[in-house]
């Protein structure tokens, strides 16, 4: 990483910086790592990063541990053929030889079990509970936002052209996006007088964000997790999105879903959601007590248990 030291010590972690080449991160130097560690724990299916965590692991004799925030291959062509090849060249022997594998939820476990019928332990995605919490700041206008990403399978395009047909239809709406991408300037070019744009946002002017939007919407093609729906819903702003990967176990009774593809259901929930402010506050109120399951503390001492129960078999 540019302007990073290649080694670096920040109180009691060590931080080690390798080159790497193109955008899969393939690092040949990661290969020559020779520290002894107690225990090695790789993340990221589809990486280099990962399985040169697994060879250091076995190179050393220490058990591994596999976070693989797994996305199937369903993008694009390409992305699909080069994640085909990691399957079988890299992610078959990830999953096959370590010792315990974290996915974050059950939809993420099923896929997986397709390759492996490994050592898994379901582990949610930490969410910093210092950063996101309930601090509401309701506006004079009910607020509507997409944050993430402005990617097509992101559904940045879709959330704009849902709310540009609320926006048609009454004056009292605000909408936010929070993010930036490839659509950003093809979504800016159509937006009305309605319609802010915020990037580059620090975790704490997100959460502040957060707690001044009433409906966060994501009509994504895919999610693992969604930390994005976690961090809302930790906030206490309920969620519209799509019934795909992670998203249900994610916001569960905090937001109304629909399938993917189904628009008119979708802007009927959030107008559901605009007009009915005793639903959208209980909403609320549920995604605040769904998300302690993701805070990052909570997280932290269920990772704990699995390396003390690793070192311990």
């Amino acid at each position: 990483m540019d302007n990073y030291k290649n080694t670096e010590e920040l109180e009691n972690i060590r931080i080690m910086r390798f080159p790497c080449y193109t955008r899969y991160i393939f690092s040949p130097y990661m290969l020559n790592v020779h520290e002894k560690f107690d225990i090695v724990h790789s993340y990221h299916y589809g990486f280099f990063p990962a399985f040169s965590g697994l060879l250091t692991a076995k190179r050393t004799g220490v058990p591994h541990i596999f976070t693989p925030a797994y996305h199937p291959p369903i993008y694009t062509p390409l992305r699909a053929a080069i994640l085909r090849t990691y399957d079988i060249l890299q992610g078959f022997w990830l999953l096959k030889y370590s010792d315990t594998i974290l996915p974050f939820n059950n939809d993420e476990t099923n896929n997986l079990k397709k390759y492996v019928t490994g050592n898994y332990r379901i582990i949610p995605c930490p969410v910093n509970s210092n950063v996101f919490f309930p601090d509401r700041n309701e506006r004079k206008k009910t607020t509507i936002g997409y944050v993430g990403p402005m990617l097509p399978w992101k559904g940045a395009k879709i959330a704009f052209d849902l709310f540009h047909q609320i926006e048609k239809e009454r004056n009292d709406i605000r909408f936010v996006f929070i993010g930036t991408g490839q659509l950003e300037n093809e979504i800016k070019l159509c937006a009305g007088t309605n319609f802010s744009f915020l990037k580059n946002l620090s975790p704490s002017e997100l959460a502040k964000q957060d707690n001044s939007i009433d409906i966060i919407v994501s009509p994504t093609y895919y999610e693992s997790f969604g930390c994005v729906l976690a961090e809302a819903g930790m906030c206490g702003t309920p969620v519209v999105s799509t019934k795909v990967g992670g998203v249900p176990e994610t916001v569960r009774n905090g937001g109304l879903l629909s399938d993917y593809g189904n628009w008119k259901k979708m802007k009927e929930n959030i107008e559901m959601l605009i007009d009915d402010t005793k639903l959208r506050k209980k909403l609320g109120r549920n995604a605040i007590n769904h998300t302690k399951l993701f805070r990052d503390d909570m997280v932290a001492e269920k990772v704990y248990k699995v390396y003390r129960k690793v070192l311990n078999s």
